[in-house]
């Protein structure tokens, strides 16, 4: 999936103000010939302390909640230790002058005063109140596999009207955490395609992955997200309300490989859907990934080439560095003629090496010889990011290899990784664009899940 760009922020000492700056400020950085529009909003709570959200404007990518805000000799602080992120600036006349700094780089950046930040219209989202119930759920699951200490995730669960028990499914997110909506590019596709299910007498769960909204944080690997899963899953199954013959988990991306883990050694997943789902090595994702969004922005054979020998450089320390706090420091001795596949490379762990390792290693096919059950596995032909012929072939593949009878497969024109209608399929398409999921996508899945006997 898509990186996002985790932020930090430092401003300039200038002239000061005895009262904090509440409000929205709004101002854009530049990288290259690219701007990217950035935005702070800073409130006052009940109690009198402050808070702050930083937003990206452009990326899409979700907002930041500051977990500190103070504010003492017209200087305003802000930490988002989540994303490791953190804000310093003083105000100069009725701007905020200063910098944005990421992974040591540091970019002029002044933010002015806004009534508000620019609203992008997405007509498909859902408005409440909703037809159906809905409630907050809760489970406990393990810090870590055998860790006596525990982390809480938050979700909702969404109860149709009417006499159950009814079909239902549980949303298995992929390697980018995102809250219960599937939070990107300012679209809630979670949401989107929960409503619908629900509207059509489907019972649906979703959850904050973990270090995401109400979820607590910790370090996730394959292994911790598919005992999260299960964990979910088995109070899902347990609902009065839920047939537990019809229940399945749906997927988004690498979390197709989550969602087979899960269901190759538990009988209480039904079926699978996969949207975008991967069916190669994740080593091969990530190259064709790259590769893929290289071309189609035409940066050139000779870029491509330095992409591929640094992120063999990179992988290469992954796998052979256990220790994440080292990969760094060799990643910058390997790279140090190169500061531009250098910066690059570090946004590739910017989230952390275990997670990154983790997915290297992983091979999909090894978990979807397991599964038994039916699949519908679904892809659009203007992904960039997980090519669906290759990938939607590797998993018929896998799964009839296995003896899987019930295997079906929808290959969508126009549509790129988030299933919107596209024109290039880059991930700049993604926040301009007014749909959040093609109509045509739901259906499908919504057929498939009321099919289930």
């Amino acid at each position: 999936m898509i990186r996002t760009l985790a932020a930090l922020l430092v401003l300039v000492p200038a002239l000061a103000l005895a009262a904090p700056p509440e409000g929205k400020w709004q101002g854009a950085i530049a990288l290259g010939t690219v701007r990217l529009r950035m935005g702070l909003d800073v409130t006052k709570r009940a109690d009198g302390t402050l808070a702050a959200t930083l937003v990206s404007l452009d990326q899409g990518t979700p907002d930041l909640v500051a977990d500190r805000v103070s504010f003492s000799g017209g200087t305003l602080e802000a930490d988002f230790t989540r994303s490791d992120t953190h804000f310093q600036g003083t105000i100069t006349g009725s701007d905020l002058s200063g910098a944005y700094k990421q992974a040591g780089r540091a970019f002029p950046l002044v933010l002015e005063p806004v009534a508000d930040f620019p609203v992008l219209a997405r007509p498909q989202e859902p408005k409440r109140p909703f037809p159906y119930v809905e409630q907050e759920v809760t489970v406990t699951v393990p810090r870590s596999p055998g860790s006596k200490d525990s982390v809480t995730l938050s979700g909702t669960l969404t109860l149709p009207k009417g006499k159950g028990p009814f079909p239902a499914v549980l949303f298995v997110g992929g390697t980018q955490p995102v809250d219960r909506d599937g939070w990107i590019a300012r679209h809630r596709p979670l949401l989107v395609v929960s409503d619908a299910l629900t509207r059509a007498g489907i019972v649906t769960l979703r959850f904050d992955d973990r270090g995401v909204g109400k979820s607590g944080s910790t370090r996730s690997t394959l292994a911790v997200a598919a005992g999260d899963t299960l964990t979910e899953l088995e109070l899902l199954v347990h609902r009065p309300e839920v047939d537990g013959k019809r229940v399945g988990l749906v997927s988004s991306s690498e979390g197709s490989v989550t969602a087979s883990m899960v269901a190759g050694k538990s009988a209480l997943p039904r079926f699978l859907v996969f949207l975008a789902g991967v069916g190669v090595s994740g080593k091969q994702v990530l190259a064709a990934q790259q590769d893929g969004l290289m071309r189609a922005v035409k940066l050139g054979d000779a870029l491509l080439k330095r992409n591929r020998v640094a992120n063999d450089k990179l992988w290469a320390i992954l796998e052979s560095e256990p220790d994440d706090a080292k990969v760094a420091e060799k990643l910058g001795v390997a790279l140090a003629d190169d500061s531009q596949m250098l910066a690059m490379m570090q946004a590739q762990v910017s989230h952390g090496a275990t997670t990154l390792r983790d997915w290297l290693r992983t091979e999909p096919k090894d978990y979807l010889v397991k599964v038994k059950v039916p699949v519908l596995a679904m892809g659009g032909d203007l992904d960039l990011q997980v090519d669906t012929a290759t990938n939607l072939a590797a998993i018929s593949a896998a799964l009839e290899r296995g003896g899987n009878t019930h295997v079906e497969t929808a290959h969508f024109a126009g549509l790129n990784h988030l299933f919107q209608h596209a024109r290039s399929g880059l991930p700049k398409e993604y926040l301009d664009s007014t749909e959040t999921l093609a109509r045509e996508v739901t259906a499908k899945l919504r057929a498939f899940v009321l099919a289930r006997h």
